[in-house]
């Protein structure tokens, strides 16, 4: 009876085992998707309809949130579109591979539209920002905008450290996204700026400076930040404060490798 009971156990732990290193195996050959969506209106979650041998269903997917276990294989998508789109630049079908993340952007289309998509690469983080030549738009970081279909200019803001970057032509089609990357390359052409505003009670009220430049872009920074600067004459300027009188604007000399650094006050008024 003893034996029978040892068996009998020993039956079960070799059941539990095998369903435990099945479930670990389903887990290692799963993949996931991730679905990113465009412009930002559009609701936060997407409805997306699956299709594939293993695999099917309607599910709402939360922007740029990976969708973990989803088997490996190819999937036809559709795409449920929010009222007042007409179309959507996702992929129709998709191919999942085993622990690998599946991305895919979708940009969703009013009427007679088309969409741009310009990278900036690294460059972004020091400054480097983009536009439609023409227009007085604001400066844009990595992105996509909707554009009516036509030929357009992108023009291309300096950023310390980058070589300048030459404006690209580009074609925006109907219900399509163009793709551009710009070019910028680093070069060893600038040095740094940082700033110590006083005094304290200054600093605590939202005292703050920034390189100013040839964009009507202002990046205000913290007291003892470094900022990267272009070599030679930059000018630094001091926000206003209420119940303070900010610094008059500064001119800087810069060195390459090097950091300037510069001290200012601001004065309490009476």
């Amino acid at each position: 009876m003893q034996t029978s009971k040892i068996r009998y156990g020993v039956l079960i732990a070799m059941a539990s085992l095998s369903m435990l290193l099945a479930g670990q195996e389903r887990a290692a050959m799963a993949g996931s998707v991730t679905f990113r969506r465009t412009p930002a209106e559009i609701p936060q979650s997407l409805q997306v309809s699956y299709l594939g041998d293993r695999s099917s269903g309607s599910t709402a997917f939360l922007n740029g949130i990976p969708r973990t276990n989803t088997l490996p294989g190819t999937y036809r998508v559709s795409y449920l579109k929010p009222n007042s789109y007409v179309a959507c630049s996702g992929p129709t079908s998709i191919t999942v591979v085993a622990d690998q993340n599946m991305i895919v952007d979708c940009h969703y289309f009013m009427p007679e539209t088309g969409a741009l998509r310009v990278n900036l690469g690294d460059a972004e983080g020091h400054g480097a920002r983009w536009r439609i030549k023409g227009t007085a738009d604001a400066w844009e970081k990595s992105g996509v905008i909707t554009l009516a279909p036509g030929a357009y200019t992108v023009e291309y803001r300096t950023a310390p450290g980058w070589s300048p970057e030459l404006p690209q032509d580009v074609e925006v089609s109907l219900y399509s996204v163009s793709s551009i990357t710009a070019g910028y390359q680093r070069v060893s052409n600038h040095g740094y700026v940082s700033v110590t505003l006083q005094p304290a009670t200054a600093v605590a009220a939202g005292a703050q400076w920034a390189l100013i430049t040839d964009s009507s872009e202002e990046t205000w920074r913290n007291s003892g930040a470094v900022a990267p600067a272009l070599m030679g004459a930059n000018q630094i300027k001091f926000k206003p404060l209420e119940n303070w009188q900010a610094p008059a604007n500064q001119n800087v000399n810069v060195t390459v490798g090097k950091t300037t650094r510069v001290k200012e006050s601001y004065v309490s008024n009476p």
